[in-house]
């Protein structure tokens, strides 16, 4: 299969990407930035003739949407970003995909089950709605996803950065998730598009913990403060528990999943 991969540079994206080529199909991606990969190009999405140049020139079986505006606090201060990254274009890609009878993959989030809290979970949540009204969308709702990333931001970079600098880190305790390679996310979105899953899926590990046990368990040596939610600096609301059920996907696609403190191979060192 030829699979094109919008945000190919990004976490989920880019390992989406790796599992693919693995697999042995073809890959184009995109970034908004400088492609440093040799199947990448550089396209930003609001350019929607673009878009729609670049899809009919690489004629795609299978348009995976991996990009968008992912931090929940900066949706709650750029609201018309959040609409325009996290649900116009992904939409209009979604329907572009079913006029050209393509299959359409979607990055989503296991807040999408909490519209009401914050920007960024209203504007998954109605995407996933579009979406399912088209041509049988692959919908991937994720939580807590680390890995290699190149921005660094992702929650075990943060540990090591404190651990790193003998700075205390302060760990919310009162909100429960998956912690979720995003390797094992990447095999798990290649083999569903090669067996033609649809609607929407829990795509996630099966650890349920809170940020201070997964701080622990990364770096049983740091100094850690326990708080809540409100207690941090936190600016859009969390669900208490965003953790996904994932027995249908293990019942279809079973995996061993990488623990969420086995961080061998994947970081460098961390600066402050």
């Amino acid at each position: 299969m030829k699979i094109l991969i919008i945000g190919a540079s990004g976490l989920v994206g880019s390992h989406i990407a790796e599992a693919a080529l693995r697999s042995g199909h073809e890959v184009v991606g995109t970034t908004r930035t400088t492609p440093s990969e040799r199947y990448c190009a550089t396209l930003d999405l609001k350019d929607w003739p673009a878009t729609v140049a670049l899809v009919d020139k690489a004629a795609p079986d299978v348009i995976v949407h991996a990009a968008g505006f992912c931090s929940a606090d900066g949706c709650e201060a750029d609201i018309d970003r959040c609409r325009e990254e996290n649900a116009s274009q992904p939409v209009a890609l979604g329907r572009l995909c079913a006029e050209r009878g393509l299959r359409f993959v979607f990055a989503s989030s296991a807040y999408a089950k909490f519209p009401e809290l914050n920007n960024y979970a209203s504007a998954k949540r109605y995407t996933e709605i579009s979406l399912l009204e088209l041509r049988t969308p692959l919908i991937l709702r994720l939580i807590n996803v680390w890995g290699k990333d190149a921005k660094r931001l992702c929650f075990p970079y943060q540990v090591l950065r404190a651990v790193h600098a003998g700075e205390s880190l302060r760990c919310a305790t009162d909100q429960l998730g998956n912690p979720t390679w995003s390797g094992d996310i990447g095999a798990w979105a290649v083999q569903m598009i090669e067996h033609g899953a649809h609607g929407i899926w829990n795509v996630a590990s099966p650890f349920v913990m809170n940020r201070l046990e997964w701080a622990r368990a990364i770096a049983p040596e740091g100094e850690y403060e326990a708080r809540t939610g409100t207690q941090g600096t936190q600016i859009a609301a969390r669900p208490a528990d965003a953790t996904l059920d994932t027995r249908e996907l293990q019942t279809h696609f079973p995996r061993v999943c990488r623990q969420p403190h086995d961080l061998e191979g994947i970081f460098g060192p961390m600066k402050k």
